[in-house]
């Protein structure tokens, strides 16, 4: 019985760690099946990986936006370029702008999206608020995104493709 009660103890806070996603800890990289690698940005939360695609969901609590952070190919039509260019100290450069798009039911979804290129793939970002109805302030968008595109690699071709995605993993470097 005894077993039972720990067992039942050790799954509620499996259950509830998972819902309030992973605590975003300095020094840890997390790495997706979509063959890249990033910083866990700092004072979010991982909330889930995609098993449909392998891009990642975070989340920052205190002010309930979310970040997706996913990988894209080169081929076919260029995106168009993001209003800002954001130079990084590793000479890469972040674009970055805000976005709308008009929803059902008569309001409109704030994005604050960035993009990062390589020769072979692009790194696309994301932002919302839970909302989905308020602007997500550049304070908090853009320096998780600086980070995410400062310290990203390509580790490998995609790794999966439609429903087949793996989980990715967070890694500790320390």
């Amino acid at each position: 019985m005894r077993l039972r009660h720990c067992l039942a103890i050790l799954l509620l806070a499996l259950v509830t760690a998972l819902a309030n996603g992973v605590a975003a800890d300095a020094g840890q990289t997390v790495e997706t099946e979509e063959g890249i690698a990033y910083a866990l940005p700092d004072g979010w939360s991982l909330q889930w990986f995609s098993k449909s695609n392998g891009s990642t969901m975070f989340i920052h609590k205190p002010s309930g936006a979310n970040l997706l952070v996913s990988r894209r190919g080169i081929a076919g039509k260029r995106p168009d370029p993001h209003a800002n260019k954001l130079p990084l100290a590793n000479g890469r450069t972040l674009e970055w702008q805000y976005s709308t798009v008009e929803m059902p039911g008569s309001y409109t979804r704030h994005f604050l999206v960035g993009r990062m290129s390589f020769p072979d793939a692009h790194i696309e970002m994301s932002v919302t608020r839970d909302d989905m109805k308020s602007r997500v302030p550049e304070k908090i968008g853009l320096p998780a995104m600086r980070q995410i595109a400062q310290t990203v690699s390509i580790t490998g071709p995609r790794r999966c493709l439609g429903s087949d995605c793996k989980l990715g993993v967070v890694k500790d470097d320390k």
